[in-house]
């Protein structure tokens, strides 16, 4: 399953957000990239099934600095 998540990030929390993101792992995170307009950052994440999907977004939603989160 492929998750793309579009995240509103306070600007000066960018690169911990993305630091985090990045250390859960090639098992769960394809890629992360840094973006402008609507959204700071997309995540391109992987999960197994729905459940883990959940919780993986669930876990970037609780970074500090995340602000808004939509897939």
């Amino acid at each position: 399953m492929l998750i793309f998540a579009l995240l509103g990030v306070n600007q000066n929390k960018l690169d911990n957000v993305i630091k985090q993101i990045r250390s859960f792992g090639n098992k769960n995170v394809n890629k992360v990239h840094l973006v402008y307009g609507e959204y700071d950052v997309i995540a391109e994440l992987k999960a197994h099934n729905p459940e883990a999907s959940s919780a993986l977004l669930k876990e970037i939603k609780e970074i500090e600095g995340v602000t808004s989160l939509k897939t």
